[in-house]
């Protein structure tokens, strides 16, 4: 087990610099750099600034630096934002991208299974073909276009909930219906194509022969097979959610990571790009991670350091 951690800990390491070193060369072959929105710029101007922030050197010599400082823990400091490190602005934002991702994704997730597991136990009949509507819906429209329409419906029609702006509890139900809303519609799709599956298998006929009740069949076999393929996807879900989105943070006024992600690629603010992906990534690569672990909880058969 010790060797196994170890073993994905250094890989999770690889992975995260082969991302930063991929997004920083793709980054610098974009036409411009982060003074070229500096319309009022003069050139003695641009030439100092490019020697502040090393954006004169060269280009193998400016990866080197960023690394170093990445080794440090330093993520540098923002080129919109002079004053302020990506650190502390990430630190800033984490706590509202983390209420909306996580409270989003844990009841999208809750009510998703519940759904999945509806459609699976009818399935052919009325539940199941409303369950499978909500899917095609959830999965085919964007998050952003929910957003509109619940803004449209509940703040501007019914005016019971604010369209946008962070100044308490209500402020928060919109842009967590949102993110919910997707995350419905995939673990309804992921959890009743799993059911389904085990549900047809040889050694649930076996148990069902053996006198044993629907109901201890479903909960004891069913849903505990089936939840293998769910926690694939479960851990980078849950990931990935505590920096919510970045496109429905705009659109509600958030004052998450997700505004400082979408001007920083508008400004080409190479360390906050720098800083937002590697965070994600990072979250992303522990969230695979904690699935690798839970599948042993799940299923006693499977040995993690195999």
């Amino acid at each position: 087990m010790g060797k196994y951690v170890l073993k994905r800990f250094g890989l999770m390491i690889v992975t995260l610099w082969v991302v930063a070193t991929i997004t920083f060369f793709l980054m610098h072959a974009l036409p411009g750099d982060p003074l070229t929105t500096d319309k009022g710029l003069t050139p003695e101007a641009r030439a100092n600034l490019e020697e502040k922030y090393g954006l004169n050197k060269p280009l193998i010599s400016q990866y080197g630096i960023y690394m170093n400082n990445l080794l440090h823990g330093d993520l540098g400091i923002s080129l919109r934002y002079k004053t302020r490190t990506v650190n502390s602005m990430l630190m800033n934002g984490l706590p509202a991208s983390a209420k909306v991702g996580f409270l989003g994704s844990i009841i999208g997730i809750s009510i998703g299974i519940v759904m999945g597991i509806i459609a699976a136990l009818n399935n052919k009949k009325f539940l199941d073909y409303f369950v499978i509507f909500i899917v095609v819906l959830g999965v085919s429209v964007p998050g952003f276009v929910f957003a509109s329409v619940y803004q449209y419906f509940f703040g501007v029609k019914l005016r019971v909930l604010p369209v946008a702006g962070w100044e308490g509890i209500k402020y928060m139900i919109l842009p967590i219906a949102s993110l919910a809303t997707f995350f419905i519609a995939t673990f309804a799709r992921f959890t009743k194509t799993s059911m389904l599956e085990i549900m047809g298998s040889d050694y649930i006929e076996t148990a069902k022969s053996k006198g044993l009740s629907n109901t201890t069949v479903i909960f004891k076999h069913v849903l505990r097979n089936a939840s293998i393929p769910i926690i694939t996807f479960l851990g980078p879900s849950l990931a990935t959610s505590v920096v919510g989105s970045f496109v429905i943070e705009s659109i509600f006024g958030v004052p998450g990571i997700g505004q400082f992600f979408v001007t920083s690629v508008q400004q080409y603010d190479y360390t906050m790009i720098l800083g937002t992906t590697l965070f994600t990534s990072a979250l992303v690569i522990v969230g695979y991670f904690i699935s690798d672990m839970l599948y042993g909880v799940a299923d006693p058969r499977i040995r993690i350091d195999k």
